[in-house]
């Protein structure tokens, strides 16, 4: 990657939605056509979607919103959101109750759901890329030291939040034609606890 800044931080904040719109893009190919011996690992990768997305959300609020605030509105983002979040609330509890009852999986419901945070995620995502560019921070006013500074304090929040360990389980299981084996939980949690420790030690 390179050295400038604003680069990094451009092309860190894509790379973090491209699991978002991939999975997005999984679950919804997948949605009618998933086999009922493979629902319970469909649904925690459905679960492991939204954890990665609501952690997503939570770093940008805490850390990337109130810095570029300071020079560029992020009112409207932040309020879309808020506006997402009632969408994930619902998602959370369908898909363990899925995960807790295959028998009872009705994939038009599920499909429902997902189209609707397709409808919102899809052109958020788009438009925080479309706001935040190499060339609108450098015209911000934002300094190198600034977001060298800015780029390593998301780099660090990311890897001790828990998004780690949910990003590592959904780009491990995207590849076309993949079904949802569900990676064991000595491994889920070794990732997410001995991978933080390393990665922001």
């Amino acid at each position: 990657m390179s050295e400038d800044p604003y680069e990094r931080y451009v092309v860190s904040l894509v790379r973090s939605h491209e699991p978002i719109r991939r999975g997005l893009d999984i679950m919804a190919k997948n949605a009618e056509t998933i086999p009922p011996a493979d629902i319970y690992d469909f649904m925690q990768y459905g679960l492991a979607w939204r954890q990665n997305l609501e952690e997503h959300h939570n770093v940008e609020d805490k850390l990337m919103f109130p810095f570029l605030s300071a020079h560029i509105t992020t009112t409207k983002l932040a309020e879309q959101h808020v506006a997402l979040q009632w969408l994930l609330e619902s998602f959370k509890p369908l898909c363990t109750n899925y995960a807790a009852n295959p028998s009872s999986y009705s994939a038009a419901n599920f499909l429902s759901h997902v189209n609707s945070l397709r409808d919102l995620v899809l052109p958020h995502l788009q438009a925080e890329e479309d706001a935040f560019t190499t060339e609108s921070l450098r015209k911000a006013g934002f300094s190198n030291e600034q977001m060298t500074a800015q780029v390593e304090a998301l780099r660090k929040s990311g890897m001790s939040s828990g998004t780690h360990g949910s990003l590592i389980f959904m780009r491990s299981h995207t590849e076309p034609g993949q079904k949802f084996p569900r990676m064991p939980d000595p491994v889920v949690w070794g990732i997410y606890y001995a991978g933080g420790w390393v990665l922001t030690g």
